[in-house]
């Protein structure tokens, strides 16, 4: 799908959770075609600042801008992906990304052949496997023009087979103009692009 190209930019970010500095003046920018890997252990602050960066946080001190607006003012540009699947046990696939997406029929065919569940339309999420789950949250990505990806362990409980899918997808999504921002703990061929990593970052 056609891509608006956008910046992403954190400026001075400060975040502390229950006593403890997560980061502090954290700064960066992102331009279209940038794909960015946030890494380091667990518990770590990954999934904060990734929620900053979509504006489902608010950090302590700092700001987020897209195209020099506030990220509050531009939602619409940002494709959050978390760590639930928000799929729908009780719903059928295809209802589901209708509910998630609003995309056309044609789009959703699309989506559903490019991560393998093209015979699962009519299928339910709880009779999927939780690999197939992921897969039909996936397919999102497939529908989507917003041109940041923010995708916290896209990765998980994924097969090698749908890890390169992924991979290609979000470099395909860069080579157009678009962000990612992402975190990992797998074998993702991505990794060779830039890493921030939250355990090296400024706390005091």
């Amino acid at each position: 799908m056609s891509t608006t190209l956008s910046t992403l930019t954190f400026n001075a970010l400060s975040c502390e959770r229950d006593d403890r500095i997560l980061f502090k003046n954290l700064s960066g920018k992102l331009e279209p075609g940038n794909i960015l890997c946030v890494s380091g252990p667990n518990g770590i602050g990954k999934t904060t600042l990734l929620r900053i960066l979509a504006d489902l946080y608010q950090p302590d001190e700092g700001s987020v801008l897209i195209n020099d607006q506030k990220v509050c003012l531009c939602r619409n540009q940002i494709l959050y992906f978390g760590h639930k699947t928000q799929i729908s046990k009780d719903l059928t696939i295809i209802d589901n990304l209708l509910f998630l997406t609003g995309a056309a029929p044609n789009i959703l065919q699309t989506a559903f052949m490019a991560v393998g569940l093209e015979h699962y339309y009519d299928s339910r999420g709880r009779e999927l496997s939780q690999g197939q789950q992921r897969r039909a949250a996936l397919a999102r990505l497939w529908c989507s023009s917003a041109p940041i990806w923010i995708l916290d362990e896209p990765y998980t409980a994924l097969d090698s087979e749908m890890v390169t899918i992924l991979d290609k997808q979000i470099s395909r999504h860069a080579e157009g103009g678009g962000i990612c921002v992402f975190t990992t703990h797998s074998r993702s061929q991505l990794l060779a692009h830039d890493t921030l990593d939250l355990a090296n970052v400024y706390r005091a």
